[in-house]
């Protein structure tokens, strides 16, 4: 089941330039984008779901105008408290420049978590900026 986003907020991200903010990767429209800015690697996003939950997976949706900040490969982290914080799972999306659809990636064993940060390891093509059009997180 997929965890409703209306209380979900944004707490900190590595950046996001001005047309392409961090909400946008909530905002459930898939049309829109977070898009960090241009640098190194690194580039992560961090959300407070607004409740503890039991994860089991979740999905991420690249923004599909251009080849640019694809994710594909990455470190998901769970806390309960926004301060201490766990590794919940590792994760590869292939193919995400020639098929930019929504990748879900199911954990390896469900985590009871508050807080959501997704870091991106890897960027395809190269890239050394991050985009998500949309995440979402699934109840176990």
């Amino acid at each position: 089941m997929t965890i409703p986003k209306n209380n979900w907020k944004i707490i900190k991200t590595s950046s996001e330039q001005d047309k392409h903010t961090a909400l946008m990767s909530i905002d459930e429209n898939k049309q829109t984008w977070w898009h960090s800015r241009t640098s190194g690697n690194g580039h992560y996003i961090t959300i407070d779901l607004g409740a503890s939950y039991s994860l089991k997976a979740f999905a991420y949706t690249p923004q599909q105008v251009h080849a640019q900040g694809m994710m594909a490969k990455g470190v998901v982290e769970v806390s309960e408290d926004g301060r201490t914080w766990a590794t919940a799972d590792s994760f590869e999306f292939g193919n995400l420049i020639n098929d930019p659809s929504t990748r879900k990636h199911i954990f390896s064993q469900v985590v009871t978590a508050r807080y959501v940060r997704i870091t991106a390891t890897e960027i395809a093509g190269g890239d050394n900026t991050l985009a998500i059009a949309e995440l979402d997180f699934f109840e176990k």
